[in-house]
């Protein structure tokens, strides 16, 4: 669905997209006219839109859009490490620095 076409069916205007979303009314309207966003905005526009409008439909090249999933699947796994390791803290298990530690500690 195009950018244009998901404002009308959800009753937002130009102004208060850009207001809640962090965007340049300018930018939204050479969108419009076929004008590609940066990543940065493009993945704004799509995580506003809840993913019904997309990459896609905003004319973003394939191999960036190959960059930002991977970008965002990488953000997704250090999020998931994170969490790990402060449930492997609240549980008190040893992290891995102190395994690296004790077994150079070993090797002495």
């Amino acid at each position: 669905m195009r950018l244009k076409e998901w404002l009308q069916s959800k009753g937002f205007s130009v102004p208060k997209f850009c207001k809640y979303n962090d965007v340049c009314e300018e930018s939204i309207y050479r969108y419009f006219k076929g004008k590609v966003p940066r990543s940065n905005i493009a993945v704004r526009i799509v995580k506003a839109t809840q993913g019904e409008v997309t990459f896609e439909d905003l004319g973003v090249p394939a191999n960036i859009i190959a960059k930002i999933q991977l970008k965002a699947q990488k953000a997704r796994e250090r999020r998931q490490q994170a969490k790990l390791r402060k449930a492997a803290k609240l549980q008190g298990s040893p992290s891995e620095a102190d395994l690296q530690l004790a077994s150079s500690d070993l090797g002495s």
